[in-house]
């Protein structure tokens, strides 16, 4: 894995942007050895539209370069579960 960005966004509770949270597959972060490329911030803003989060409000999109140069893109998705039993 080359690197990875998640793009979340949290609904409520005062918050109105978004908060971004990178990682390389140094385990650095990856805005303090070089700036992610400026398409993974838009795929994966792009992406959490999809996300599915009515309980959370709590959408997340990530977007991931491989270390050949292909481009992953994924979001949350959320399911209500009850547990047997109850």
């Amino acid at each position: 894995m080359a690197g990875v960005l998640l793009c979340r966004d949290k609904r409520g509770a005062g918050s109105r942007g978004s908060g971004l949270a990178l990682r390389s597959s140094t385990g650095h972060l990856a805005g303090k050895r070089r700036d992610p490329p400026m398409t993974l911030i838009d795929d994966a803003a792009s992406v959490r539209e999809n996300a599915y989060a009515p309980y959370s409000g709590f959408k997340v999109g990530a977007a991931l370069r491989s270390a050949s140069g292909n481009v992953f893109v994924g979001c949350n998705v959320e399911n209500v579960a009850y547990p047997e039993g109850t």
